[in-house]
């Protein structure tokens, strides 16, 4: 519930920073964050996930937007009481193409993503558990349909990188995680 009213709050602060004389969008994104590649995709578990947006459309090809996010818990496959948390905001930028009612595009964005976790130990090192802020990128394609002025839905699929996320044995290691998304959007 903070997630939300936290989300929420940030959205309500970045409508009036974005919006020009363009027009603003607001959207919610629930999915699945799935680990591939590496010790991080070895280790941990796929988690449910949401995000939510806001986005300034200024009628042309390019859009930008922010975009709060959030995994409910990476279980580790081995560790019990490890599961990290992903919490991350990143400023975005869209390149659109319309055809009739559908919008297709490519995103590529950077921000800063916040693991969450309990404390663990991992091949005899000790982690203490806590917010840890790390430097990730993202980006991927959609697709959205017009189902009626102003509202769209549509799918969008990400990778995410996130730069020395968590430590696995001696070492920290990056996360990269494949997020498949149904997203709900709505313009005003």
């Amino acid at each position: 519930m903070r997630f939300i009213m936290f989300a929420a709050f940030l959205l309500a602060l970045a409508g009036p920073v974005l919006a020009g004389s363009g027009k603003m969008s607001y959207a919610v994104s629930p999915g699945y964050s799935n680990p591939f590649g590496g010790e991080w995709a070895k280790s941990y578990k796929s988690a449910q996930f949401i995000s939510v947006g806001a986005e300034y459309d200024n009628g042309g090809e390019f859009r930008k937007g922010v975009e709060l996010g959030y995994d409910f818990g990476h279980d580790n496959k081995l560790i019990t009481k490890c599961s990290p948390k992903i919490f991350y905001v990143a400023p975005y930028l869209k390149e659109m193409r319309i055809s009739d009612k559908w919008e297709y595009y490519g995103v590529i964005g950077i921000g800063v993503y916040n693991r969450l976790s309990n404390r663990y130990t991992d091949a005899g090192v000790t982690y203490k558990g806590g917010p840890s802020g790390k430097l990730g990128i993202n980006g991927g394609f959609g697709f959205a349909y017009h189902v009626t002025p102003g509202l769209k839905l549509g799918f969008d699929l990400r990778v995410h990188h996130i730069i020395k996320f968590i430590g696995i044995g001696p070492q920290l290691v990056d996360a990269n995680n494949l997020v498949p998304t149904l997203t709900l959007q709505k313009t005003f």
